[in-house]
């Protein structure tokens, strides 16, 4: 029999394998510690004395217990308590430590997910146009945020990148165990393209460690940039223009529907499992045409509740 504590720990080796950022594998831990603590009371050391029934209660205290500050878990919250069981329990079956999946009963909670704001598109020339490639640094961070808005890929997708992902010559990108675990490969625009050349050929190698780091974008130290680098990133650039914009991805697909680009080629190219999430780029579009349509059409000007009145 295995403890559940020995099972998370040789799972975590397992998992920093598979994730660059050490920060998210940390997280990753305590989330499955949190279990480890609620079934200790009821007696519950191994992984075999785990059933349908402790589980449903897990579920349960999740909905309950509060956070340092009183609050109750937001449903995105519980829910990276639930994906982690979820992802600990299929490796366990993968490796035949156990023979039944006791989490098919956890349902991740619903998720009103909020319309974005989205950059237009001057807003998003005025931002990278803000990053001055002058030196080491601003060649790094303009070459990141084009290929941000280029190619719609995600921070934790862009700090994974390495040297071998490049193909210059077809102009394209290989992003590894991206959205949804699985690997994609996404064309390069001429712009992002352009910086990131300028950046390879004439800033990486004035960063510490250059010759020995295989990633594409090293920080200020050395070694492979983080997430929190990225965000640092972002906030000096919005610092100097004072739009606060998100350029990724969000705006590279937006923008990619308003000029005519089918909606499938931006599910593949962000790397969507389902249509349907890529569909909240058209709700964006709808609710912008709704503006648009209310201040400008000429028969769109009826105030609505006139139309109700009752004699």
């Amino acid at each position: 029999m295995k403890l559940i504590s020995s099972l998370i720990d040789e799972y975590m080796s397992w998992f920093k394998t598979t994730v660059s950022s050490k920060p998210y594998a940390t997280g990753a831990k305590r989330y499955l510690y949190t279990f480890v603590r609620f079934v200790k009371p009821y007696g519950i050391k191994y992984i075999e004395q785990v059933n349908k029934q402790i589980i449903l209660m897990y579920v349960e205290y999740l909905d309950n217990i509060r956070t340092h500050d009183g609050r109750i878990y937001s449903n995105k919250e519980t829910n990276s308590f639930l994906f982690r069981l979820k992802n600990f329990w299929k490796y366990l079956l993968d490796y035949d430590y156990v023979s039944k999946d006791m989490t098919k009963l956890l349902k991740l909670k619903k998720i009103h997910r909020k319309v974005p704001r989205i950059a237009t598109e001057n807003e998003v020339k005025i931002f990278l146009q803000s990053i001055e490639p002058y030196d080491q640094f601003g060649k790094r961070d303009r070459s990141i945020a084009e290929l941000f808005y280029s190619t719609g890929i995600r921070r934790s997708e862009l700090i994974k990148l390495n040297l071998y992902d490049i193909d210059m010559n077809n102009a394209t990108l290989r992003i590894i165990q991206g959205k949804g675990r699985k690997d994609r490969i996404v064309p390069i625009g001429e712009y992002a393209l352009k910086y990131l050349l300028i950046y390879l050929t004439e800033a990486r190698e004035n960063f510490f460690h250059a010759d020995k780091e295989r990633a594409i974008y090293l920080s200020r130290k050395g070694g492979r940039i983080s997430l929190t680098g990225i965000d640092e990133l972002m906030k000096r650039c919005n610092g100097r223009i004072n739009l606060g914009i998100e350029i990724m991805p969000h705006s590279c697909a937006t923008h990619l529907l308003q000029n005519g680009a089918d909606i499938r080629y931006i599910q593949e190219l962000l790397g969507h499992k389902y249509i349907s999430t890529t569909e909240i780029y058209t709700h964006v579009m709808i609710a912008d045409l709704h503006k648009v349509h209310h201040k400008y059409h000429p028969r769109d000007k009826l105030k609505l509740k006139s139309f109700f009145l009752t004699e």
